[in-house]
């Protein structure tokens, strides 16, 4: 890229390309596959995660139904409320983790990086090499914001799931059930599922919400980064579109900067193209 004191910019193409793919896979891909637990019969995708979660509170909700036909002391409806509202919150995480699925998943791929390097071995023209790669960095800002907004979303939601209080609040009332005076409620099937439904989550569902939470922190911090550092490659490309650039074949360099594609061939923004 020629400034105005007639120096030349040289600027790495793939090294770039490189770092952004890796950033993506430590990043986003933990948020689409399964967790390595030591207990198998946990769910283990974020996803699953959330569903196991549902069902408990499902089974949790029933006990509660129950509850109200036995003639014991009414429940706090604060308590109550405070489920229904993570209930709530499931439908928009779903979509939310849908939307990520298929924005991570291209992004994971990268496709446009191996056609970027298709079209850069077959073109002869310099120009157009230079636009392809513009047009890059155009494809990958937009997945990469669609993944942001899906994650900002998300981490919305997650942040409503507060339900300390409310298991604590529901083991209180439900455990001393087994040792009622006068009814034998340890027979009762609403009873013990509801305190086991407890259990689970706090135990186990709960810890993997938190772990959901840290990833998805994770990766919007880096993928807002990410952000940054698309938008100033785009800078970089569409001057070199507009002013012109050189185009060399690059193949040690290339190799040297670990890049995502090695052995392809290296765009320079530079000179002005014939």
């Amino acid at each position: 890229m020629t400034s105005s004191t007639n120096s030349t910019i040289d600027v790495p193409l793939w090294q770039p390309i490189h770092l952004l793919y890796r950033d993506y896979e430590e990043t986003i891909l933990p948020l689409l596959t399964r967790f390595e637990l030591p207990n198998p019969i946990l769910p283990g995708r974020p996803t699953h995660i959330l569903t196991g979660l549902r069902e408990e509170l499902q089974e949790i909700g029933m006990g509660l139904g129950t509850w109200k036909g036995t003639g014991l002391s009414p429940l706090d409806p604060d308590m109550l409320n405070k489920i229904r509202h993570v209930n709530d919150q499931f439908f928009p995480l779903e979509k939310s983790f849908r939307s990520l699925y298929r924005s991570g998943d291209t992004l994971l791929r990268a496709f446009p990086a191996e056609l970027l390097s298709f079209t850069m071995v077959v073109s002869d023209s310099r120009a157009e090499i230079i636009r392809n790669i513009t047009n890059f960095w155009l494809d990958v800002e937009k997945t990469n914001l669609k993944s942001l907004k899906s994650l900002w979303e998300i981490d919305k939601s997650l942040k409503t799931i507060d339900l300390d209080l409310v298991l604590d609040y529901l083991d209180n009332n439900f455990r001393p059930l087994l040792v009622h005076p006068n009814r034998d409620y340890r027979k009762e099937a609403w009873v013990v599922n509801t305190i086991d439904a407890v259990a689970m989550t706090r135990s186990n569902i709960l810890p993997l919400i938190d772990s959901i939470r840290l990833l998805v922190s994770r990766a919007i911090a880096t993928l807002s980064t990410a952000d940054s550092n698309i938008a100033a490659q785009l800078k970089i490309w569409e001057v070199a579109e507009l002013s012109g650039g050189v185009w060399q074949q690059d193949r040690e360099e290339a190799a040297e900067a670990d890049g995502i594609l090695l052995n392809r061939p290296q765009i320079r923004p530079g000179m002005a193209v014939s």
